[in-house]
């Protein structure tokens, strides 16, 4: 059951395999999750931190040979306490548990940054470790039990990334801090962060209770077990890391512990074999979990642990040792692998609830092999070579991908009442096999050099780098290069043994998938008994609307269907896609409920659909922005030169994109609503990842020619697809913010588009080709792979939504029918039409110049091709924050005019900086206006022409006239940066300011006038003679030529 303010679904408490979720309102189950983020994210942060600043924090207490167990002694307790603190959380309580875990990680990050000797920082080290464990262990025991089954895919997408986000922040953030201030502040940072969780756990979340007693609860815990659980991982890790510090295998310090460890897992086994036979204890470890998918699952997850480890702890070592690069830069060039997790994390978490899960599992891990292979064979020479980042994106996004199916195989492995356990059980063994791997990983490294560097250094000087590589830097050039050798050797080998731990996890994975296969359990996702029966808070009662499923198929009929009695069955009807949905048949899930209810349920609807939808397709036009517009930084790195063209014929080669483009562009949404998102948005990405794919295989102008203007066409359908998509799912009062985000993504792209380019310029040489046509080549394949991705994320339209209850996709239709989004029988296209495309042409215009020429502008004003690039981020990213400020500030007033008037103006002023200015500072300054002044107009101008639209084919082919009426002047904007001109662009500069004044300004000027006009003319009345004689039908036909309707200013 849920209370009566919120709008999650939830199991039959009579159902023993439906977890029973407490009555927490939507609101406060918002702030729980960003506590437990924040406390998961920081468990995780504190693994891979002090990666980057190992190094710098050995050189200071002179102790290099013990930099590792600053790692290892972390996951030795983190790892330990993982089955213990999931299985306390049933005795001492979760809630109380949770906050003491965190304190003692607040407690020990703070002694850590106290530490004043190397021992001091390991002992402190391993005790934040059994903070974090709990962390790490409790916030999954939380999901479990405040999150329904039906939702852990999706969960554990997001969830996943919250490792993602720690790997891409730690290394980075270790290098930055190291390297620019003390390493100290690594371990307090950590204070403030989660003494804001701590209060938003304490003040939100609920004490889980059960009715036991506390000695009841006591009387339940496993002493013993938790006692065996944390002795037999000390002297196996204690052994692996004396291997990797000083002793070989055969050494009796090393056997030693070696067997006592096997011999007290195995006592440890014993022990749980034999309680978990007596009722009276509940074991920290139940023996069933050896029984086929649960022990397949452990294995395949010790050995993926094994991978993510080294590739994030010992890549960041090899480019300090190798590569002879600072801790900062080491976090730097470990973006490639990071930035991608994540969306390998979230595109898997999805897609798990579209194909099976083992196929997605075994794919997966067979891609990490790859990757872990491909790490293996990298050059040993200390020149960066270039073909490493792609090596690290194929690692990274494999991980990513590997990740969530772990979750959901577990919830349909296990019983509910296992749920803690089973999760503490896979994460232990997750951070375990990352354990064993680093200590193999060291002492793999450190037989390597004791062998390696003899033949040439001195026993002093092999001591001395090993306290320290410092001192690397003070060898003779010829040396260093050799010593650099030596080191990526012992990194190959490292890399290779871990191709052996992940292609035994792939053999794991297929034995897996056949298991469950022969069990019945395959493709199987997690789900109640009940199967389409809901049960939702209604009155502070269970009501079942398990009929309100026929609403997917009784509510829909064919449009054109020439039945007299089908026409007859209600004269109000919403068109939606392919169906035009009767309001009669929709069921009102809400009947009963007071306004505040409704409210609450309705605000709960908007926070899924935002979750569902913005995200990705925010990401979508982020990649379609990237390669429309990556050709001004391909010029930059000299593709005019290579390819022999005339300044002419490169803007020829930016007109020819914007020809087919705005020719194709009133077409898509016709497309669009002939096939579904799903497989149009797909089908079009792929089409333009090959096209730009191609641009990098040109030899010539006529080949670019021919790729630019097929990249036209397949580009054509995604934004005004997007805009009219969007209009379909939310209130004319809710779309400007929506798509405010959405196209804020064209400002990040150029903000990104900087930084990546900059990056991947890097690669000239490799294959023969320049470091333009890697740009080309690399973003190809990524949106290749993200067009794949997007058949399972991008959904289709409201009634079709499989993400969705029936009651919900009840409450959008009704809602979007409350809102007047009728269907327009007369689709006649009015003069705003006209007003709007010349308000549109004045933001796009000027919006390509900038966006094109941007990196041309600033190698004007002197710079390096890179710092070009690089100085290209800061407008852009300022552009973003602004475009989603004046979107909800919009919605808000539904000023629409007057946002557009005054966002101009600072455009207006700038590009006369730009205009009248000689000085870089002045002209760069101006270049941040600019940005500020054109990209929340395109949003803005989109919403306000979607807002004064009524009927859905109407609004659908009204923006794709708008969108490529503006679009075409892309061949303007593409011919007006002459590179005779440079460095001041006066013919450029004032082209864009008389866009920005004539058509953005005075565009907007004149509509919302000719708009104010009209709405007083119908408040007085003066419209209602177009109704006379009509009936209803006929009048609710009209559409936005209505009496009633006022639009939008």
């Amino acid at each position: 059951m849920v209370d009566d303010k919120s709008s999650r679904i939830v199991g039959d408490s009579t159902t023993s395999s439906v977890p029973i979720v407490p009555n927490i309102s939507s609101n406060r189950l918002h702030v729980i999750i960003a506590g437990l983020w924040l406390c998961l994210f920081l468990s995780a942060l504190d693994t891979t931190i002090v990666t980057t600043a190992l190094i710098k924090i050995s050189s200071d207490f002179d102790a290099l040979e013990q930099a590792t167990w600053l790692i290892t002694a972390y996951l030795l307790t983190y790892n330990s306490f993982l089955m213990i603190t999931a299985k306390l959380s049933d005795v001492w309580g979760l809630k109380s548990l949770l906050l003491l875990c965190a304190s003692v990680f607040l407690i020990f990050s703070m002694a850590c940054g106290g530490a004043q000797t190397m021992t001091q920082l390991i002992v402190f080290r391993a005790f934040q470790g059994i903070g974090g464990s709990g962390l790490y262990s409790l916030t999954f025991v939380c999901i479990m039990k405040m999150i329904v089954p039906e939702k852990i895919g999706f969960y554990s997408g997001v969830i996943s990334s919250v490792f993602a986000l720690a790997n891409l922040l730690g290394p980075l953030l270790g290098g930055i801090i190291a390297d620019r201030a003390s390493w100290r502040w690594i371990f307090f940072m950590n204070g403030p962060i989660i003494g804001i969780a701590m209060a938003m756990l304490f003040f939100s979340m609920p004490a889980f209770d059960d009715g036991r007693t506390n000695l009841q609860r006591i009387q339940q815990l496993d002493i013993y077990g938790g006692i065996l659980s944390v002795c037999w991982h000390i002297p196996l890790i204690f052994a692996f890391q004396e291997v990797g510090v000083s002793h070989s295998w055969g050494s009796g310090i090393v056997i030693g512990p070696l067997v006592a460890g096997i011999a007290l897992m195995v006592l440890f086994g014993l022990y749980e074999f034999w309680i978990t036979s007596r009722e009276q204890r509940a074991a920290i470890f139940p023996i069933h979990f050896l029984r086929n998918t649960p022990m397949a699952l452990t294995l395949s997850q010790f050995l993926l642990g094994s991978a993510f480890y080294v590739v994030f702890v010992q890549l960041p070592q090899r480019f300090q040792g190798v590569n002879f690069t600072s801790a900062e830069r080491a976090g730097i060039l470990l973006l490639p692998a990071t930035v991608v997790t994540p969306i390998g994390a979230m595109a898997s978490g999805l897609a798990v609830k579209k194909a099976p899960v083992e196929i997605i599992l075994v794919c997966s891990t067979a891609i990490v092999c790859v990757g872990t292979g491909l790490l293996g064979s990298l050059p040993t020479y200390s020149r960066l070579w270039p073909g490493l980042y792609g090596y690290e994106i194929i690692a990274g996004i494999a991980l990513g991908l590997a990740s969530p199916p772990y979750f959901v195989l577990v919830a349909t492995s296990i019983q509910e009442k296992d749920i803690a356990v089973g999760t503490g059980a896979l994460n232990m063994v997750r951070t375990l096999g990352g354990c064993v791997a680093v200590a193999i990983c060291s002492a793999i490294h450190r037989e390597h050099l004791d062998k390696k560097l003899s033949d040439f250094l001195s026993p002093e000087e092999i001591r001395g780098m090993q306290s320290s590589t410092s001192t690397i830097a003070r060898l003779p050039a010829d040396v260093r290069d050799r010593v650099g050798i030596v080191f990526g050797g012992s990194y190959n080998r490292q890399f290779q043994v871990t191709l052996a731990f992940t292609g035994l996890n792939v053999v794991v994975a297929v034995i897996l998938a056949m298991v469950r296969k022969r069990s019945g359990l395959f493709g199987l996702t997690p789900k109640r008994k009940e199967g389409n029966e809901f049960m939702e808070a209604k009155d502070g009662h269970a009501y079942s609307v398990a009929t309100s499923v026929y609403m997917a198929s009784a509510i829909e009929r064919p449009m054109g269907t020439s039945s007299e009695e089908e026409k007859t069955i209600g004269e109000e009807h919403l068109e939606v896609a392919k169906h035009v949905h009767t309001i009669e048949n929709l069921p009102d899930p809400d009947a009963g409920l007071s306004e505040e209810e409704r409210a609450a349920h309705d605000k709960a609807l908007l926070r899924k659909l935002d979750l569902r939808l913005i995200p990705w397709l925010s990401f979508l036009y982020l990649i379609s922005f990237l390669d429309r517009t990556n050709i001004g930084n391909a010029k930059v790195d000299g593709l005019q030169e290579d390819l022999n063209m005339t300044n002419s014929q490169y803007n020829s080669s930016l007109t020819i994109f914007f020809v087919s483009y705005s020719v194709f562009e009133p077409l898509t949404n016709v497309l669009l609503k002939k096939l579904r998102p799903s497989i149009f948005l797909p089908l079009i990405m792929i089409w333009w990842g090959i096209c730009m794919t191609c641009m990098g295989l040109v030899h010539n102008y006529a080949g670019l020619m021919t790729a630019r203007w097929w990249l036209g066409c397949a580009e054509a359908g995604l934004f005004p697809g997007v805009n009219y998509y969007l209009s379909c799912w939310y209130k004319r009062s809710e779309f400007g913010i929506r798509a405010a985000i959405f196209f804020s993504a064209a400002a990040l792209a150029g903000s990104f588009g900087g930084l990546l380019a900059a990056g991947i310029a890097q690669m000239g040489g490799v294959g023969g080709k320049p470091g333009w046509a890697w740009i080309f080549i690399l973003e190809g394949l990524a949106t290749i792979f993200v067009g794949i991705a997007s058949y399972w994320m991008v959904h289709d339209f409201p009634a079709e939504a499989t993400f969705l209850s029936p009651d919900d996709r009840a409450r959008v239709l009704r809602r979007l029918r409350a809102d007047k989004q009728a269907s327009a029988a007369h689709e006649d296209f009015p003069n705003k039409t006209l007003m709007f495309s010349i308000i549109y042409m004045g933001a796009d215009g000027s919006l390509y110049a900038f966006s094109l020429f941007l990196p041309s502008i600033l190698a004007g004003m002197g710079y390096t091709s890179t710092t070009a690039n690089l100085l290209s981020v800061p407008p852009y990213a300022v552009a973003a924050v602004v475009t989603v400020l004046v979107g909800y500030i919009a919605d808000r007033t539904q000023q629409r005019g007057y946002c557009n008037m005054g966002v101009s103006l600072f455009g207006i002023v700038g590009f006369a900086m730009l205009l009248g200015s000689g000085n870089p500072n002045v002209q760069y300054a101006g270049t941040f206006l600019g940005a500020i002044g054109i990209y929340p107009t395109i949003a803005n101008t989109i919403s306000w022409a979607a807002n004064n639209v009524e009927g859905v084919y109407k609004r659908g082919v009204t923006l794709g006239c708008v969108i490529g009426w503006g679009n075409i002047n892309g061949v303007v904007s593409s011919n007006i940066y002459r590179s005779r001109d440079k460095p001041r662009y006066f013919l450029g500069h004032g082209v864009v300011l008389a866009y920005l004044t004539l058509w953005l300004l005075g565009g907007s000027i004149v509509t919302r006038f000719l708009l104010a006009w009209e709405n007083k003319k119908r408040r007085q009345g003066a419209r209602d003679v177009w109704i006379e004689g009509k009936s209803e039908k006929e009048i609710e036909e009209m559409g936005d030529q209505r009496p009633d309707f006022l639009y939008t200013l």
